[in-house]
């Protein structure tokens, strides 16, 4: 079985690292890459002829990725997107791809600092665009095997909690991190814990955050209730 990853940042370099003992993995992504042992280097074209092709791009970039990508897909392979925002990709890939291939939308709610090996505290977000009920089963039997836990979820829902529970946690922390001093790195014992947690989001692009506000139809709303509540 073979697995084309289009986008080889962080995220798609953890899938990669992740997938290649189980899979034939083939990376690609605009910029030059050193890919890990065991993963092969390939052309847009190659990425996207795979069995299963993972497309692991910023949101702003998921239209261009889908029509670039179209006349290269295989008959009834399965495309696979984990953007942080859902409704928008799930759009997108009903509109640009031909109907003979298959269509997962997934949001894994952990990264390459935040994923524990062997925990099943990982989750992952699943919602089946258009897919054979045959490999839907198997990929939630694959992931399972794998140790995550599967939330089943329609984009809208996923939009709705993720513009509080994720935009929200990643706005306070990219403003936490604007506005504070050096040295105010070390005082209280929660604080310290706060800033390493903020530090873990930090680590994300500020580019995901600018998506997650323009793409995510409820961020809006969720960060102006925020900002309210500190104008009361």
């Amino acid at each position: 079985m073979t697995v084309g990853i289009i986008g080889y940042g962080r995220f798609g370099r953890f899938l990669s690292k992740h997938m290649k003992n189980y899979f034939d993995v083939f990376a690609y992504d605009i910029k030059k890459i050193k890919p890990l042992p065991g993963v092969t280097v390939c052309n847009l074209s190659s990425a996207a002829s795979k069995n299963i092709v993972i497309i692991s791009v910023s949101i702003r970039n998921f239209k261009d990725v889908l029509i670039s990508i179209k006349q290269f897909l295989r008959e009834d392979s399965i495309i696979i997107d984990v953007c942080s925002v859902k409704e928008y990709p799930v759009r997108l890939m009903k509109k640009y791809l031909p109907k003979n291939v298959n269509l997962l939308g997934t949001h894994p709610l952990f990264g390459p600092d935040s994923f524990k090996q062997g925990s099943r505290n990982n989750k992952i977000i699943l919602y089946p665009i258009r897919i054979k009920q045959e490999y839907y089963n198997i990929i939630k039997k694959e992931l399972f095997k794998f140790g995550l836990e599967i939330i089943e979820m329609t984009p809208q829902k996923h939009d709705k909690i993720m513009a509080y529970t994720q935009t929200l946690l990643h706005l306070t922390a990219r403003s936490f991190h604007n506005i504070m001093r050096r040295e105010y790195y070390s005082t209280t014992t929660n604080y310290d814990k706060a800033i390493k947690i903020f530090n873990l989001l930090l680590k994300d692009s500020e580019e995901l955050l600018e998506d997650m506000l323009k793409f995510n139809r409820y961020s809006e709303k969720a960060k102006m209730e925020f900002l309210r509540y500190f104008n009361k």
